[in-house]
């Protein structure tokens, strides 16, 4: 199962709009300074499962999670001239 509970194998344990997200799955840290939202942490959680179910190495699967720059226009953050954060999401 994967949730922010502890007792799942994938665990979300952060998220934060300034930070992006910051996963634990399977004791690997995970990094996503592009994402924001807990739908995004969970969509990183699902994708950890099955790519790991599909044999994929841990690393691989690490760090194209982490490169991910997301898609154009959901959730996407920009920083303003006068330091205000402004978030675009066509969904």
């Amino acid at each position: 199962g994967y949730h922010s509970k502890k007792d799942c194998d994938f665990r979300v344990i952060y998220s934060s709009m300034e930070a992006g997200l910051s996963l634990v799955i399977h004791n690997q840290e995970l990094r996503c300074p592009k994402l924001v939202g807990i739908f995004n942490a969970y969509n990183i959680a699902m994708a950890f499962a099955l790519c790991k179910d599909l044999g994929i190495d841990v690393e691989t699967i690490k760090q194209s999670l982490e490169s991910f720059p997301g898609v154009k226009g959901r959730m996407q953050t920009h920083q303003l001239p006068n330091d205000a954060q402004c978030i675009i999401d066509h969904a």
